[in-house]
């Protein structure tokens, strides 16, 4: 009887081994969650910024403004671009300084798609009297370090630390994140802040996309251990000059990058919050249906790097 005991005892150890060796090889596999598609529009405005970020719901809007000293109520292609893409509301029209090819459109954006809570954002503490009075919504200075939520959107701010020109020079342009699930966008203006990583060394790991600073054009505006850190997977130049941008990311020894510019005409970047896609020469309208988009509706570009 105690030699029976003993063989039911170790088989009984035998199954149990069995049944843990079996669980650690074959471990849960969580999926991560999918949100509804965010659609990143680089709008194709020349030498001038003009970003749509929405996911069907929540709308929001980076610089978009007019590269003239003369004031327009007809800002072609913007105005077009918008209507076409059946935009009706903004929740956050985002300013990063007030040079015109950035903030030109400030006030005549309000006019048109502004609501009582529509909120711009910007580096200083007022917004420049040339823009004011806002037709629709208020304005609020964002603060380095300071978080947003609205609707699915993240936002952080991370420079400047203290305007010194009141938003009106390259060094006090707005750097923020956008992130929507697992996917980040890096809105930069006409300038990355030198100091960004010693005041915030939690800003200096990978971002999924990152706006060039300054257009593309000459001085960068950017560091190189600054791109090193940032390691972008996409990169959108608002200007037509790819081909050195090109260059100084691979001189930054990145190793992932696809750059896009507008020579492309409007480039339309679709995420779930996981997978993205990347669409060049989009018509304006193409997306005008938000809750119909779902990913691989178009071509596919493959990242696989320059």
């Amino acid at each position: 009887m105690k030699k029976m005991r003993l063989t039911l005892a170790c088989l009984l150890i035998l199954c149990l081994l069995t049944l843990s060796g079996a669980v650690a090889e074959s471990p849960i596999t969580i999926q991560p969650s999918r949100l509804p598609v965010m659609q990143l529009h680089q709008i194709n405005m020349g030498c001038a910024d003009a970003y749509l970020v929405t996911d069907g719901t929540t709308v929001l809007l980076v610089d978009c403004g007019l590269d003239t000293d003369t004031p327009s109520d007809t800002n072609e292609p913007l105005l077009t671009y918008l209507a076409a893409s059946g935009i009706d509301h903004v929740d956050a029209h985002f300013v990063t300084h007030y040079h015109n090819d950035h903030a030109l459109n400030i006030d005549l954006l309000s006019s048109l798609y502004g609501t009582d809570d529509t909120i711009v954002y910007g580096p200083s503490e007022e917004l420049p009297k040339r823009f004011l009075p806002l037709p629709h919504g208020h304005y609020e200075q964002l603060k380095d370090w300071q978080e947003l939520d609205i609707g699915a959107f993240h936002i952080r701010c991370v420079s400047p630390a203290k305007p010194k020109d009141r938003g009106e020079t390259n060094y006090d342009s707005l750097n923020f994140y956008v992130t929507y699930g697992q996917r980040s966008i890096f809105f930069t203006g006409d300038w990355v802040d030198y100091q960004l990583f010693d005041r915030h060394p939690e800003c200096a790991k990978p971002v999924d996309i990152l706006s060039f600073p300054h257009h593309g054009l000459k001085p960068f505006c950017i560091q190189e251990y600054e791109l090193r850190a940032m390691n972008p997977e996409i990169v959108l130049v608002p200007s037509r000059n790819a081909f050195e941008v090109k260059g100084f990311l691979k001189y930054s020894y990145c190793d992932r990058f696809e750059v896009y510019d507008v020579t492309m005409g409007n480039i339309v970047i679709l995420t779930d919050g996981v997978d993205m896609e990347v669409h060049t020469d989009v018509a304006p309208g193409t997306y005008a249906s938000f809750g119909s988009v779902t990913m691989g509706d178009v071509t596919h570009i493959n990242l696989s790097g320059v």
